[in-house]
């Protein structure tokens, strides 16, 4: 590691060095380019910019939950 910094700072360094962008800001910043040129297109995408979605926290098991009326606490799976 350099100079008793964590991993992340040092890859940062790493990027920073070799003038490669993160996956993060690649991600930002096409996201960022679709919702300015796509929200007026006639296609699915449209439909997505209009309705972003609420919860990123939610996942694909939250909607398998209401569909099975089965709940996961702390590992053990019971009824609702």
């Amino acid at each position: 590691m350099v100079a008793n910094v964590g991993k992340s700072a040092a890859m940062e360094r790493i990027r920073d060095e070799l003038g490669i962008s993160s996956v993060f800001m690649r991600t930002s910043t096409a996201r960022e380019r679709a919702y300015h040129k796509w929200p007026t297109s006639k296609t699915w995408i449209a439909d997505l910019i209009k309705a972003p979605m609420k919860g990123r926290m939610a996942t694909w098991s939250t909607g398998n939950d209401e569909i099975t009326g089965l709940s996961s606490t702390g590992g053990r799976w019971t009824e609702k």
